[in-house]
């Protein structure tokens, strides 16, 4: 090879080199060096889209000083709950500065949903933000009254005039709901209004209402109590909590394209991200520290411990999360579409 080829060779190599360690998620030695060194010493905001006591808050702070001993960086935690939550994530999704020193903590199911259904006040792009993990995301089960009528599938097929209680009309426990409705053909009405799904089960509990929908530790606590009688899952998928419980997909035949399915099965865990523009650097460092952090030992034993659980659901890196928020905004119908299917079951 001649000595000038040689040269152009090596300058490609340099260049292709250099840009790589820019890509998203690819970010070079040099990078995460210079990364973790902006974060020592420094204070951060952990803002937390949710009231306090709640299982997003739990997770916010188990998370926020395992994360600052990692950074050796100072995380400081803040409520912004206003508006169901809204608050916080229009902060960090509108106002908050792209510097690497604000991260916000919200379930992934009402970034989602509010978005694509277009609730007044959301302000975010859930393909916009920065995603640096979803911690443990997982799905509903449908639980009925102990000691009610309702005491199999077959028995909520056949009733008449049920009535279901969830929280907020357009949220995650409703969306699973309603999806669960439609796919069984259900006579059915959702209940809104209680506060948080211990509101919800208590109302099933008291006979308020027939049935309701919660995540598996949530119903584990429930049923000790005396409160839930679980029937199935409403996803695809075994739920680790119950895997002798039927899935919705067991019970019926759907399409695994159906908007009912979807808003059945959607998952839900606590969903970490960054301002829209926070350096690539910044974000594939935290992410990385996040990742070891919530796959270990001590926070699932924390976790275990402040949830009342032995059920451990597989995390998700921020890279699948960017990734699923980018295929539902591809669907420009399906907020209208389940936006429809949620009419139908209001009283």
């Amino acid at each position: 090879m001649k000595k000038q080829d040689k040269t152009i060779a090596t300058g490609m190599i340099i260049f292709l080199i250099a840009a790589l360690s820019v890509l998203p998620g690819l970010a070079g030695p040099a990078q995460a060096e210079d990364a973790a060194a902006f974060y020592k010493g420094k204070t951060m905001t952990l803002i937390i889209s949710s009231r306090a006591g709640s299982s997003v808050d739990l997770i916010s702070r188990m998370i926020a000083p395992m994360l600052a001993t990692a950074l050796e960086a100072t995380v400081v935690p803040k409520n912004m709950p206003a508006a169901g939550g809204m608050e916080g994530l229009n902060f960090v999704a509108t106002k908050a500065r792209p510097d690497g020193l604000t991260i916000g903590l919200r379930d992934s199911a009402s970034c989602y949903l509010n978005q694509l259904m277009q609730a007044p006040g959301a302000q975010w792009d859930i393909s916009t933000l920065k995603y640096i993990a979803n911690i443990q995301p997982s799905t509903m089960l449908i639980y009925a009254t102990p000691g009610g009528a309702v005491k199999t599938v077959d028995d909520l097929r056949k009733a008449k005039g049920l009535k279901f209680s969830s929280v907020s009309p357009r949220g995650w426990m409703t969306s699973a709901i309603a999806g669960t409705i439609e796919l069984l053909g259900l006579d059915a009405k959702i209940i809104s209004g209680f506060k948080g799904s211990a509101g919800a089960a208590m109302a099933v509990s008291k006979g308020e209402a027939n049935a309701s929908a919660a995540e598996s530790y949530s119903v584990l606590r429930y049923e000790k109590k005396g409160q839930a009688l679980p029937l199935f899952a409403s996803t695809t998928k075994k739920n680790p909590a119950y895997p002798n419980l039927p899935t919705i997909t067991e019970i019926v035949d759907a399409p695994k394209d159906s908007v009912p399915l979807f808003m059945a099965g959607l998952a839900s865990g606590k969903l970490m991200f960054m301002p829209p523009g926070t350096a690539d650097d910044k974000v594939a460092h935290l992410a990385g520290v996040t990742w070891k952090i919530i796959n270990g030992e001590a926070f699932k034993a924390e976790f275990f411990k402040r949830v009342g659980t032995d059920v451990w659901e597989e995390n998700v890196t921020g890279a699948e999360s960017a990734k699923l928020a980018r295929e539902m905004m591809t669907q420009k119908t399906l907020g209208k579409q389940m936006l429809a299917i949620l009419e139908k079951y209001r009283p």
